[in-house]
């Protein structure tokens, strides 16, 4: 919560930005009146062209592949009925009913009975895919896997925070605002949960980037942050879009620890192709050897003439040989524009002055 802390409240006041605070816990320090809930499962319905492939994403961003085959199919039931609203946690409760599959008197077995006398055959398949999980394995076996990855959505702030959209400007919140100008949305979790809270962030992740590429060929620019980039794992949408992105507009910034949370994350040619179409690379200082010796190679080399023994000779220098990343001063970093000489510099925060900070005590 630092960050939003810390920029909100300036961004809205000096960029005149609106700003959305995805905040379920209640940890970040700013007004009331920017917080907002959110429902994905309110970003599609039955008659959208895309309506499976909406579903599937949503699931994807929050589980495995067992999961997101249940996950879709008990969906369905919710959008088949105008009556009733889809949100996740009424979907994780209806896995966690209790009861044989087999047994339509059951609970569970009553609501597998009706999905399988859907005959839509565009939906259909789903279904049956879903509906095999429980012929393969038992029906304890499957809620034991699909709880271990979905019992985040059962807190109560969680329920609260993901069955409905708040009111947003005139409307209700989703992440179409951010193909908005002047807009700022910022997701955040506690430090301390980021392992339980990751199908959360993946989730946000995946509406955003689904709601700026639905933005088509505008002339929005996005800046995309991810912040302590590797609690959120790996997920195939940004890696697979990472070279796209900037065509449309986004500027993707991942913050990660050291160089291997950034090759663990998207693999080593997605980050190839990622670090590629970076503009620009901010170095810290580490004490990680695969970092230090990342960094020496991005900084490139220096033709330098000595004369090691009797001849003049030119030979290559790296800028900033390896074990100097280790030694890079507090407060500093190493600033790389692509294609530009490589800058040593002590950043000042763009917020610095703003005097709601100060009295804060930043630094």
């Amino acid at each position: 919560a630092e960050a939003t802390n810390l920029t909100a409240m300036f961004r809205h006041r000096v960029f005149g930005h609106d700003i959305a605070v995805l905040d379920p816990c209640g940890i970040a320090d700013v007004p009331e009146r920017f917080r907002v809930h959110y429902n994905p499962m309110l970003s599609t319905h039955i008659d959208d062209p895309y309506f499976l492939e909406r579903l599937q994403e949503i699931w994807k961003g929050v589980v495995f592949r067992t999961g997101e085959d249940i996950g879709q199919t008990f969906s369905i039931r919710y959008y088949l009925d105008e009556n009733d609203v889809p949100t996740l946690p009424a979907i994780v409760r209806d896995l966690n009913r209790p009861g044989d599959p087999d047994d339509p008197t059951s609970e569970i077995g009553s609501i597998i009975a009706e999905l399988r006398n859907v005959t839509d055959p565009r939906i259909k398949p789903i279904i049956d895919r879903g509906l095999n999980h429980f012929k393969t394995k038992s029906a304890d076996t499957v809620r034991s896997e699909l709880n271990t990855h979905l019992g985040w959505i059962l807190t109560d702030h969680m329920r609260m925070s993901l069955s409905r959209n708040s009111d947003f400007n005139g409307s209700k919140f989703s992440f179409n605002s951010l193909i908005r100008p002047k807009t700022s949305v910022y997701v955040v979790v506690p430090r301390e949960r980021l392992d339980n809270y990751r199908g959360y962030l993946r989730l946000m992740a995946a509406q955003a980037i689904d709601a700026v590429y639905a933005a088509g060929d505008s002339d929005l620019k996005t800046w995309f942050c991810l912040n302590e980039a590797a609690a959120i794992g790996k997920l195939e949408k940004l890696i697979t879009n990472a070279g796209a992105m900037p065509s449309s507009g986004v500027k993707l910034d991942y913050v990660w620890q050291d160089i291997g949370q950034a090759r663990s994350m998207m693999g080593r040619d997605g980050f190839n192709t990622y670090y590629s179409t970076c503009g620009i690379s901010e170095f810290i200082g580490s004490a990680d050897k695969d970092t230090c010796e990342f960094i020496a190679d991005q900084c490139g080399l220096n033709p330098i003439t000595q004369r090691p023994l009797m001849d003049w000779a030119t030979v290559k220098k790296f800028i900033m040989p390896p074990r100097d990343g280790i030694h890079i001063a507090r407060r500093k970093l190493i600033f790389l524009a692509h294609g530009d000489h490589v800058i040593s510099v002590k950043p000042k925060p763009y917020f610095v002055d703003f005097p709601d900070v100060n009295r804060r005590g930043a630094k």
